[in-house]
């Protein structure tokens, strides 16, 4: 062999050193994202599995029924207090404001020994009380 061929034959196998070492590089950076990827997949998973025991585990208890039904009336009263006052409004065409505030005092002049001593007196809590008091 020549020297000139041999200098070609090194300076090719230099650049397929650098090849596979870039190669090698690539590979190991790919490995580390594949296991990364791989313990977040299990991580959701487990987070997954631990939701569903959690749900599958929670039953609600008799005060949070009672809270549910609580709120459900509430919201029943100041529905119909709305559609009362809606139709009042449409009725007379007096403004909204007017009308709630003559419910307010209706209310507040039908049960004014308990709702008086209550310091957070409002509408809604007149309207409980009137339906608790009769």
């Amino acid at each position: 062999m020549c020297i000139e061929t041999k200098r070609l034959l090194a300076a090719l196998l230099q650049h397929q050193n650098r090849q596979l070492e870039t190669l090698n590089i690539q590979v190991g950076r790919t490995a580390y994202q594949l296991d990364q990827l791989k313990r977040q997949v299990l991580t959701m998973e487990q987070d997954l599995l631990q939701k569903r025991k959690k749900k599958e585990d929670t039953f609600p208890t008799a005060s949070d029924v009672q809270k549910l039904r609580e709120s459900n009336m509430q919201l029943n009263i100041e529905v119909q207090l709305m559609s009362r006052e809606f139709d009042t409004y449409n009725t007379r065409g007096e403004s909204k404001s007017t009308l709630l505030w003559f419910v307010a005092w209706l209310v507040l002049s039908s049960c004014v020994s308990c709702c008086s001593l209550c310091p957070e007196t409002t509408v809604t809590n007149v309207l409980e009380c009137t339906f608790r008091c009769g």
